[in-house]
């Protein structure tokens, strides 16, 4: 009877046990779900010459959507096709949290709420790309510090800037031209300090 007993009470136990892993196991979808949503923290300027910053939580399941688009890129040149996009939409997400999503290409709306300068843009875009170089996200570029250029003498203009790592070459990721939310420019530096027309 005693032995009848010991083994009810090993398998009972056995039985528990392994519904204790099952239920883990179901659980799994749900952690990494939640993992996934956690998303990133990003401080932002929001107003011109970056005199008010924001830190706003971009959504995991939405950046899932720009890791997707960086992933294709199968070449330094679509790369950088891909990370004008990706800003865009990284901008268009903080704008659903903060005042930026008012801003508009250039310097459209002087001293409105959530509009830009260059200078807090080139600050936002460098950010960014730092979010997506920690993201492991960028395969053929490394961001570089902001550069600027300064065709009248007075008339200064900040962007932020990549650099190629086979080549070296420096390329410009400028979003002030554009509406929040919009692909962000990305042109060879030279061209940029030249001031050249760009793609619209």
């Amino acid at each position: 009877m005693d032995s009848l007993r010991t083994l009810f009470t090993r398998i009972s136990e056995g039985c528990r046990s392994l519904l204790n892993r099952l239920c883990l196991l179901s659980l799994l979808p749900c952690l990494c779900n939640a993992h996934a949503e956690t998303g990133e923290r990003l401080t932002l300027c929001i107003d011109f010459g970056c005199k008010h910053e924001q830190t706003v939580l971009i959504d995991g399941i939405a950046l899932q959507g720009v890791e997707a688009t960086l992933k294709k890129a199968a070449t330094a040149e679509e790369e950088r096709l891909a990370v004008g996009l990706a800003i865009g939409r990284i901008e268009r997400l903080a704008g659903q949290r903060s005042p930026i999503r008012h801003d508009r290409a250039r310097n459209a709306r002087v001293g409105e709420p959530g509009q830009l300068d260059c200078i807090a843009e080139s600050r936002n875009t460098r950010r960014i790309l730092g979010l997506l170089m920690d993201r492991r996200l960028l395969r053929w570029h490394l961001p570089r510090e902001r550069v600027r250029r300064a065709p009248w003498l007075f008339d200064i203009h900040w962007a932020a800037s990549l650099q190629e790592t086979r080549s070296g070459k420096y390329w410009v990721v400028d979003s002030w031209f554009r509406d929040n939310g919009e692909p962000a420019v990305v042109q060879s530096l030279s061209a940029w300090r030249k001031g050249e027309p760009f793609e619209q």
